[in-house]
């Protein structure tokens, strides 16, 4: 059996994984998005639902969304707009450079939270005469199924995996559709992909506007937040990644956006996301030590008052043997701010 204490010297012992992506999201979902711009894992309208994007798993079976320069060889440099989950990817070849901003419109609204299952991304050249593939597979049950794609004036629609999906855009369909033809990226271009409620409004203007309002939104979060000096950047991009974990519906926080890939080879320590029968997304045992810590930091953590009356069972990582997945389960109940292990 591993003890909390060894398990936390396993884990410094052991040679880390490292997944070189990003991650997006407005706390009803999220997207984590490689340095090759690729959406390698989204689950879409929940985070218990099925991947729509999954080639993080499965480069097959799990689909594709890209904005790739025609030449093989390129360089890639990703970075968040300063305090904000706004995620930028520059690309560059010799033909020129340009940039994808990537991120899940997020600001208030109507005295509430503006939170779309939206992911938009914004196409910009930088210089020269950058030739891309714009490519958008998605997949339905795990990757599975394939949706029936159906060409509107200035978007696709992707049926047969929920709801409806839809890609609005300002490229020309024909080079996303044949995704093997590239075009000359000359000026600003714009993909939006929706679920459910599309967008329905000027593509360019709303989606500069969402832009602007969703870096407002998290540059005034980060100023709300009691981050103290020490390590502060890290700790307010610590913050941020955390809170987009949240969801918001219930307040809870999610084990892992990818479902618990592992953190080190050969150890089978991750976080689990488990349902308690009333549908409330648990929260894996190595995070609830940090959790009314946050709760108590202003601004850091809200966690709803209906997630606070719900009961979840919480699989313990802590007491996992070493290559046996003998989880023991703990039945958490929240109180204001106390926990109680029973």
């Amino acid at each position: 059996m591993i003890s909390p204490k060894n398990y936390t010297n396993l884990l410094f012992m052991t040679q880390s994984h490292t997944y070189d992506f990003g991650i997006v999201g407005n706390c009803a979902f999220m997207a984590s998005i490689d340095k090759r711009t690729n959406v390698v894992w989204m689950c879409w309208p929940s985070f218990d639902s099925s991947f729509v994007f999954g080639s993080l798993l499965d480069s097959k079976k799990g689909g594709e969304f890209t904005i790739l320069p025609v030449e093989t060889a390129f360089s890639s440099h990703q970075y968040y707009m300063d305090n904000t989950n706004i995620l930028v990817t520059e690309i560059e070849d010799e033909n020129g450079k340009y940039r994808v901003t990537d991120f899940a419109p997020r600001f208030p609204q109507y005295d509430r939270y503006f939170r779309p299952l939206m992911l938009i991304r914004k196409v910009e050249p930088l210089s020269g005469n950058p030739r891309v593939n714009v490519r958008c597979a998605p997949k339905g049950d795990y990757g599975t199924k394939n949706p029936e794609r159906v060409l509107g004036s200035n978007h696709i629609k992707y049926l047969g995996i929920g709801d409806e999906m839809r890609l609005t855009t300002n490229i020309p369909l024909s080079y996303v559709i044949d995704d093997e033809e590239p075009f000359f990226l000359n000026e600003t271009k714009y993909l939006v992909l929706t679920y459910g409620a599309p967008l329905e409004a000027a593509l360019e203007k709303t989606a500069d506007e969402f832009l602007r309002a969703t870096q407002k939104y998290w540059q005034d979060w980060v100023k709300s937040t009691s981050i103290g000096s020490f390590h502060q950047k890290a700790v307010i991009r610590s913050a941020l990644a955390l809170k987009i974990h949240q969801f918001e519906d219930t307040g809870a926080i999610i084990a892992a956006s990818t479902t618990s890939l592992p953190e080190s080879p050969a150890v089978a320590v991750t976080g689990i996301i488990v349902f308690a029968g009333c549908g409330i997304l648990s929260t894996p045992c190595r995070l609830l030590t940090i959790l009314v810590t946050l709760k108590n930091r202003k601004g850091i953590l809200t966690i709803s008052p209906i997630f606070l009356q719900r009961k979840r069972i919480v699989f313990n990582p802590c007491t996992a043997s070493r290559g046996n997945l003998s989880w023991r389960k703990r039945l958490l109940i929240w109180k204001d701010t106390s926990e109680m292990v029973l």
